[in-house]
């Protein structure tokens, strides 16, 4: 029975299962890719990025992958770049993601669906353009448009961009003012620091708008995975009428006929489930590894010396809220690979 199953989900979705790699071109200093969970191994020309894996830079560090259709992304020091898929309208589609730093798209005309990419708590959808990705370590998000046009949407607000737009989106809320993108003048690393003091200034507030995105991925995560369950369930019932079939000679005719028409549409539902709910956990993840584990850091430096700081200690709770709701919700969701 299970290796039907299997055999099943092969045969019936090879669209689906198509994927958008991205090979490197070119690579300065000792960037890593993060595979399966991984420590990360040096990456070297020629190595494909898959979805699923991580593309992480150092301080010195710089690379450049490649797509087909000339697709082209810069991914700059200090950054955690990932590749993750996800169901939309019913075709598997991949999303570009910089949890923290920065990164540089040139994409050639994208003719149909609009290619999708993240700062971890923003999303921007895209046609052909160049544009740049800031992802700071308190969550915000910058967007600048060097030539085409992105939509950028949050909390259910989108904002179109054009060349020579920019905008600023603080994790959680709608989509600042744009203002004029400065491009190359405009250097990550001071926004970040301006990203850094501004969530020092108000770590509580910085902490409740991460934790506010990941319970929105918490809830998305659960509604697939509830459906991922439906479907599975009426999936095992529907193999084991399958087989009852294909045991009755006199049946191979109405046999054929069901694994067509009811079968493959609950293996495909049950496929297209499991990457939803598993692409909403591991941005949790992300977020938790990423953001979060910053957000504590840059903290206890601010007060290393001054630990019983009511401040400090107000936020030492609600972060052990935080990371208690992580656990019961999400990590059972995750794989041993995930972490």
């Amino acid at each position: 029975m299970k290796n039907l199953l299997l055999i099943l989900i092969v045969l019936v979705s090879p669209v689906f299962l198509m994927a958008q790699d991205a090979d490197v071109v070119y690579y300065e200093g000792r960037p890593e890719i993060r595979r399966d969970g991984s420590r990360g191994v040096e990456l070297d020309f020629g190595d494909a990025v898959r979805p699923g894996e991580s593309v992480v830079t150092g301080r010195r560090d710089f690379v450049e992958l490649d797509q087909a259709g000339g697709n082209i992304i810069r991914v700059s020091p200090d950054t955690v770049f990932t590749l993750r898929e996800v169901e939309r309208d019913g075709q598997r589609e991949t999303v570009m993601t910089n949890t923290v730093g920065a990164v540089s798209y040139r994409f050639g005309a994208l003719a149909g669906r609009q290619q999708r990419v993240s700062s971890g708590t923003v999303v921007a959808g895209v046609r052909g353009t160049e544009f740049t990705v800031f992802a700071g370590s308190d969550g915000s998000s910058l967007f600048g448009v060097d030539t085409g046009m992105i939509t950028v949407e949050s909390a259910g607000v989108e904002v179109d961009l054009v060349a020579g737009d920019a905008v600023q989106v603080v994790a959680g809320e709608a989509p600042g003012e744009v203002v004029r993108w400065l491009g190359p003048a405009l250097d990550f690393s001071d926004w970040e620091q301006d990203r850094i003091e501004a969530f020092l200034d108000d770590p509580i507030l910085g902490l409740e708008r991460i934790q506010r995105r990941m319970r929105d991925f918490m809830d998305d995560q659960d509604a697939a995975y509830a459906v991922w369950q439906e479907s599975t369930s009426e999936l095992q019932e529907a193999l084991k009428e399958l087989e009852r079939l294909h045991s009755e000679a006199e049946q191979q005719n109405e046999a054929r006929d069901f694994q067509r028409e009811v079968v493959e549409p609950l293996s495909r539902a049950s496929a297209i489930a499991s990457l939803n709910y598993r692409y909403y956990a591991v941005s949790s993840f992300s977020l938790r590894r990423h953001v979060i584990a910053r957000m504590y850091v840059n903290m206890k430096t601010r007060y290393l010396t001054d630990l019983g700081n009511p401040l400090f200690q107000e936020f030492l709770a609600l972060h052990g809220q935080v990371l208690a709701e992580f656990e019961n919700r999400v990590v059972p969701q995750l794989t041993v690979l995930d972490i």
